[in-house]
C-alpha cells in the first residue's frame, strides 16, 4: 500500500483524506483541546511539512549524485579504453629511415630514444593500466617518468602522462561520489518519509481548517 501512495497521485489523495478523517475523529470529535493547543497545532503541521520537503530534497540530491556517478563511471571507462588502445599501438616499435643529411650519431640517438619510448610503454605503462582495469578502474599507480633529449616533446609520453592525470582526477571524483552515496544510511528512505510527512501535514492542516469552519 505504501508503494501505491508514493507512486500514484490517486492513492496519495486517498491517504490525505483518510488521515484527515481519522484526525477529525481524534482531535475534533473526541478531544477537548484548548484554543492554545489548537494554535500550537498550526506550528506542528508547518514543521512536519517542512521536514517532509527537506527529506525529499535530500533524496533528490542523492539521486542527482547517483546520476553524476553513472556519468563519471562511463566517462572513466571510455577514457581508459581510449588510452589503452593508444598505448597498445605504441608498443609496436618501429625503425627510423636514415636520411643522408642526418649524422650517424644523431640518428642512433633518435632511434635509441624511440626504442625507449616503445619499451617504456610496454614495461611501465601497460602493466599499471591493466592492473587498474582488473581492479575496477582503481587509481592508476605511480610510474617512472621518461626523460628524453633528442625527442623532447614527443607526443606519446606527453599524451599518456596527460591522460593518466585526467583519469586519476576523474577516479577521485568517482570515489568521492561513491562515498557520499554510501554514507547516506537512510538508503533512499528520505523520499518515502518525506511524502508521508507531507501527506500527514496536509491532513492535519485540513483538520485545523475543518475545526475553524465548524466554529463559524
Amino acid at each position: 500500500m505504501l508503494k501505491e501512495i508514493l507512486t500514484n497521485p490517486f492513492y496519495a489523495i486517498i491517504g490525505v483524506l483518510a488521515i484527515w478523517q481519522i484526525l477529525n475523529l481524534i482531535l475534533i470529535g473526541n478531544s477537548k483541546l484548548t484554543e492554545k493547543t489548537w494554535a500550537r497545532l498550526e506550528y506542528i503541521w508547518i514543521i512536519i511539512g517542512f521536514m517532509g520537503v527537506i527529506s525529499i530534497i535530500i533524496e533528490n540530491n542523492r539521486n542527482y549524485k547517483k546520476g553524476d556517478l553513472t556519468f563519471t563511471e562511463n566517462w572513466i571507462e571510455n577514457q581508459f579504453e581510449s588510452l589503452m588502445s593508444f598505448a597498445e599501438r605504441e608498443t609496436v616499435c618501429f625503425k627510423f629511415n636514415k636520411s643522408d643529411w642526418m649524422p650517424e650519431e644523431e640518428f642512433n640517438k633518435r632511434q635509441a630514444e624511440s626504442d625507449r619510448i616503445c619499451n617504456w610503454v610496454k614495461e611501465e605503462i601497460l602493466p599499471i593500466l591493466e592492473k587498474s582495469k582488473d581492479n575496477g578502474f582503481e587509481k592508476i599507480g605511480e610510474y617512472k617518468k621518461l626523460e628524453l633529449e633528442e625527442l623532447k616533446g614527443n607526443y606519446t609520453p606527453d599524451r599518456i602522462t596527460r591522460d593518466i592525470k585526467e583519469i586519476n582526477e576523474d577516479i577521485l571524483v568517482r570515489d568521492n561520489l561513491r562515498n557520499e552515496i554510501r554514507s547516506n544510511y537512510w538508503l533512499g528512505f528520505q523520499y518515502s518519509i518525506g511524502v508521508v510527512m507531507l501527506i500527514f501535514a496536509f491532513a492535519l492542516r485540513l483538520t485545523l481548517v475543518t475545526k475553524k469552519v465548524k466554529q463559524r
